[in-house]
């Protein structure tokens, strides 16, 4: 990805920030007008995080197979998590005496 403006923060410096955003909201201990500048704050981090998500979406599908002919082949991002994954099938079956491993 493209390094980020000298004044936008990573999308990991965005994230602390919001949950400080949101912790300092949450605390009530705020002004109004304290408030609502932390609320645009936040509104433009969020918006500045999905634009890098967009992009590193993008990334993953332009970088994800060629085909026998040398041909980008794209796919969609699967969105689940590997631990999702994992949960929803925690073992695999076991297997049959005599039932061979396939390697391909």
């Amino acid at each position: 990805m493209s390094d980020p403006a000298p004044n936008e923060p990573t999308f990991e410096e965005a994230l602390r920030d919001l949950d400080r955003i949101v912790q300092d909201l949450e605390s009530g201990q705020t002004g109004l007008e304290e408030s609502l500048s932390l609320y645009e704050r936040g509104v433009h981090l969020i918006r500045g995080c999905q634009a890098k998500l967009r992009a590193a979406e993008q990334r993953i599908l332009v970088l994800t197979e060629v085909d026998a002919e040398g041909k980008a082949v794209v796919k969609p991002f699967q969105h689940a998590a590997t631990a999702d994954s994992a949960k929803a099938n925690p073992k695999r079956p076991a297997k049959k005496a005599g039932e061979a491993e396939k390697l391909f």
